[in-house]
C-alpha cells in the first residue's frame, strides 16, 4: 500500500528505501515487543519466582531478536543449489540479503530459549506453550508490515462485473493476519482452560498450546502458499510448504506423546518402567525411520549432498564434514530417550580394560583392520596425498561415534529393557544399523553391515561400553569413508 503511493508520486528511490524498511522493521520490533510483553505477565501469572522471570526475560530480550534475524535470513540459502554452498555464500546471506522468512526466524530463538529454560530450571511447557499462545498475535503485527511495505501479496487478479473491469494484486498480507487472529483466539480458549488458577490439567495436558499452533499453522500456511508468489523448492511446494508439513508432523507427535504419557501414567507402578522402555524403542524406531525418510528426501530435491563422493581437492573433502553432522540428531535423540525414562547411561563412555581381551572385541578389531587395509590396499584407483588424511579422520571419527551411541548403545540398551535376550536385541539393532547401508551400497554391503552390526552389539554386550565399538568403527570407516574421499 506505502509502496505503492510512494512509487505513485514518484518519491526519490534512497528515501523509498529508507521508509520501507522503517516501517517494516519498526513494525517487527513491535510485534516482537508485544508478543514478549504478553509472554512475560503470562509466565508470571503461572507461580514462578519474580526475580526469577525477570532474568529470564532480560536475557531473552538481548537474544531474541538477533536470533530471529541471523536464522531467518540464513534460510534462505536453501534457495541456492547445495554445491554452491559455503561459509561465505551463508555470510554474505546473513549479512547483506535482505529476504526474511518468518517460519525459518522461530528456529534459533526456539533452540536458545529452550537451553536457557533448562539451565534456569522452568516447566518447559509452561514456557513453550506461553510463547507460541502470542506467536500468531505477534505475526498478525508483523503481517500488517507486509501488507503496507508491499511484500508477500499474491499475483494479480482481475475479472469483469456489468462492463466494469477490476485488476488488483491478491492481499495475502490480510488472509496472513485473518488466520493468525483466528488462530490466537483458538488458543487462547485452551490455554485459559489448561492455566486456569487452580486448574488440574495442567501437568498432563501442558504442550498441546505447542502442538496446535503448529498443527493449525502449519496448514492455514501450506494452503495460502498457493496464492503467494513464491517459487517451487521442491515435488511441486514451495519451501514454505514443505517447512508446514514438518510443522504439522512435529505438532502431531506432539499430541501422540501426550497421549503416551497419559496412557502412562494410568499403569500400574509395578508395569511402568517395562512399559517405559519399550515405548522408548518403538519411538526410536520411529524417530529413525523419520529421520531418513527426511534426508532422503532432502537429497533427492537437491538440498543436502551425500558426502561420500570423490572429492575435487582437499577443500572439498573438509567441506564435507558439514554434511555428516546432521548424523548427531540420532544420537542426540538416543541419549535423549534413554533419559526420558531414567535409563542411566553415562557409565557405557568408560572401559574397563579386564574386559577388553574377549574375543569378540579382538574379532571386531582384527576385523575392521583387515577390511580397511584390504579395501585401500586393492582399489584400483590412486589415493591423494598425506593432506586428506585429516579430513577423513574427522569424518569417520564423528560417524563412528553418532552411530555407536545411537545403535550399539541407545537403541540396544532399550531393546534389552525392553525385555528382549541378548542375541534377539543383537540381532534387531544389527538388522536397523543395516538398512541405512542398504540404501547406501546395495545387498552386498547390507549383509557385510548385518554381520558387522552383530560383532560390534556382541562386543557392547561383552564389554558393557561403547568406547571399544567407536574403536573398532573408526579403523573400518578410514576405509569404507576414506575411500571414496582418497581415489581419483
Amino acid at each position: 500500500m506505502i509502496s505503492y503511493l510512494l512509487l505513485k508520486y514518484n518519491v526519490d528511490p534512497v528515501l523509498f528505501v529508507t521508509l520501507t524498511n522503517s516501517i517494516y522493521n519498526g513494525l517487527v520490533v513491535l510485534a516482537v515487543a508485544v508478543g514478549l510483553f504478553l509472554v512475560y505477565r503470562k509466565i508470571s501469572s503461572l507461580g514462578y519466582e519474580a526475580a526469577r522471570v525477570r532474568r529470564f526475560f532480560l536475557i531473552i530480550a538481548f537474544i531474541i531478536l538477533p536470533a530471529g534475524y541471523v536464522s531467518s535470513r540464513a534460510a534462505n540459502i536453501f534457495y541456492h543449489p547445495s554445491e554452491f554452498w559455503s561459509f561465505s555464500l551463508f555470510s554474505d546471506i546473513v549479512s547483506s540479503q535482505s529476504y526474511h522468512t518468518f517460519h525459518a526466524s522461530l528456529v534459533l530463538p526456539t533452540v536458545l530459549i529452550s537451553a536457557l529454560l533448562f539451565v534456569m530450571r522452568f516447566r518447559f511447557w509452561d514456557v513453550s506453550d506461553a510463547f507460541f499462545l502470542y506467536i500468531p498475535l505477534s505475526n498478525a503485527i508483523g503481517r500488517v508490515a507486509c501488507f503496507l511495505v508491499g511484500c508477500c501479496w499474491g499475483g494479480p487478479i482481475g475479472f469483469s462485473v456489468f462492463g466494469f473491469d477490476f485488476d488488483f494484486y491478491n492481499p495475502v498480507p490480510l488472509y496472513d493476519i485473518a488466520y493468525n487472529l483466528g488462530i490466537f483466539l483458538v488458543l487462547r480458549k485452551m490455554h485459559g482452560r489448561l492455566y486456569a488458577p487452580g486448574s488440574q490439567v495442567r501437568s498432563v495436558e501442558g504442550g498441546k498450546v505447542t502442538a496446535l499452533y503448529l498443527i493449525l499453522y502449519g496448514d492455514a500456511r501450506f494452503l495460502i502458499e498457493f496464492i503467494r508468489t513464491e517459487s517451487v523448492a521442491a515435488w511441486g511446494l514451495t519451501q514454505a510448504q514443505i517447512v508446514m508439513i514438518v510443522f504439522v508432523a512435529i505438532g502431531s507427535v506432539i499430541l501422540a506423546g501426550l497421549a503416551l504419557r497419559n496412557r502412562y501414567a494410568e499403569i500400574p507402578e509395578s508395569d511402568r518402567p517395562l512399559y517405559g522402555t519399550r515405548l522408548a524403542a518403538g519411538g526410536l524406531i520411529v524417530y529413525f525411520a523419520l529421520f531418513f525418510i527426511v534426508i532422503a528426501l532432502l537429497m533427492r530435491a537437491g538440498l543436502v549432498t551425500w558426502p561420500l563422493f570423490p572429492v575435487e581437492g582437499v577443500m572439498d573433502a573438509w567441506k564435507r564434514i558439514p554434511s555428516y553432522l546432521p548424523v548427531f540428531f540420532l544420537e542426540t535423540a538416543g541419549l535423549l530417550f534413554m533419559a526420558g525414562i531414567g535409563m542411566p547411561f553415562s557409565s557405557a563412555f568408560r572401559i574397563d580394560y579386564r574386559k577388553l581381551m574377549n574375543p569378540w572385541f579382538l574379532f571386531g578389531l582384527i576385523g575392521s583392520l583387515a577390511y580397511t587395509v584390504i579395501l585401500l590396499g586393492s582399489t584400483n584407483y590412486s589415493l591423494r596425498g598425506a593432506e586428506f588424511w585429516p579430513p577423513v579422520i574427522v569424518i569417520s571419527l564423528l560417524n563412528a561415534f553418532a552411530e555407536e551411541v545411537f545403535f550399539r548403545l541407545a537403541f540396544y540398551r532399550l531393546l534389552r529393557g525392553s525385555g528382549l535376550g541378548v542375541v534377539q536385541a543383537v540381532a534387531a539393532q544389527s538388522a536397523l544399523y543395516s538398512t541405512i547401508h542398504l540404501a547406501v551400497g546395495g545387498p552386498v554391503f547390507f549383509a557385510l553391515s548385518f554381520v558387522y552390526g552383530m560383532v560390534l552389539g556382541l562386543v557392547f554386550e561383552k564389554t558393557g561400553s561403547v568406547i571399544p565399538c567407536i574403536i573398532c568403527h573408526f579403523i573400518i570407516d578410514i576405509g569404507v569413508i576414506g575411500l571414496p574421499m582418497m581415489m581419483y
